[in-house]
């Protein structure tokens, strides 16, 4: 867990990091659950199809589950090929796995912006210290 909030503050952010992310909110609860608890979603609670949310998660994980850890650490690697390899281990179409790419693509662009910010840096290394960090181990040791 260490190495991923090193990851995060020093831009270097990958599929791993993404999949630990994934992996921690889904400790937490359902994807509902964990948004109540983020003041403001409140408002926009009923426009989100948790549901179909939390079935994207499972697939997204199932992709990077699919990936080799040399695809996970450096996701440029992934081509058509790759990726045609990576939908069918998956039992997938090559579209979801592109839609997940495209996902990683836009949190790395948040988490470089937010690194950037002295005031959203804090914010974050202070709510990555209360996640639980033996929720990780098992991850680490399969992957």
């Amino acid at each position: 867990m260490e190495e991923v909030t090193k990851n995060l503050l020093s831009g270097k952010f990958n599929l791993n990091d993404m999949y630990y992310q994934m992996q921690a909110v889904g400790k937490m609860g359902t994807l509902q659950k964990v948004m109540s608890l983020i003041p403001g979603f409140s408002s926009v609670e009923d426009k989100i199809d948790y549901e179909a949310s939390q079935k994207k998660l499972l697939i997204f994980r199932t992709i990077m589950d699919s990936m080799t850890m040399e695809e996970k650490e450096d996701p440029q690697l992934l081509k058509a090929k790759r990726i045609e390899r990576i939908a069918n281990g998956a039992g997938v179409s090559a579209h979801d796995v592109r839609e997940l790419l495209k996902q990683y693509n836009q949190m790395k662009k948040t988490m470089t912006s937010v690194t950037k910010d002295r005031k959203k840096r804090k914010q974050l290394l202070k709510q990555m210290s209360g996640m639980d960090l033996d929720a990780f181990k098992n991850f680490e040791q399969e992957s």
